[in-house]
């Protein structure tokens, strides 16, 4: 398992959050304690992607988990209508490499409203970073990070 880095569309700053799954760190920057899970949100403006247009929506990630332990994540989307969507979660260690990847199928047609699931990752990570990309038509739309820290 491994963890992230962060790079998202439209609201990179905004929906950077840090996950401090080892309890010894909180937000970028400072070494306070924070919560075992996090979740950032990320949006895309109005977009033509795969032959479809897409209309602006939001993309929000969470990771699950305590210490270096992760126990799944939890995604989500919405907008008015979306096409052939899935989603890819990497890990990434300290040096920015990637030593962990999970994608959900992508699940094929026309989608109407907000919709969610999680994936079942379980396991220990490295410290660094989990990002989750969502993606349209094979193209990424939003992408939300968290920092792992031991």
């Amino acid at each position: 398992m491994s963890v992230a880095r962060m790079k998202s569309g439209v609201a990179r700053a905004a929906a950077l959050l840090t996950l401090a799954l080892a309890g010894t760190v909180g937000a970028v920057g400072t070494a306070q304690p924070a919560s075992a899970s996090a979740t950032g949100c990320s949006q895309w403006g109005q977009v033509s992607v795969g032959g479809y247009n897409l209309f602006a929506g939001q993309y929000c990630f969470t990771i699950r988990g305590s210490g270096l332990q992760i126990d799944g994540t939890l995604s989500s989307y919405n907008t008015a209508v979306m096409y052939n969507w899935g989603e890819t979660v990497r890990f990434y260690d300290n040096n920015g490499s990637n030593y962990s990847t999970f994608t959900l199928p992508t699940r094929t047609g026309r989608y109407y409203g907000a919709q969610s699931w999680s994936l079942p990752i379980n396991g220990g990570a490295r410290s660094g970073r989990v990002c989750g990309e969502f993606k349209s038509s094979g193209t990424t739309l939003a992408r939300v990070c968290h920092n792992i820290f031991a």
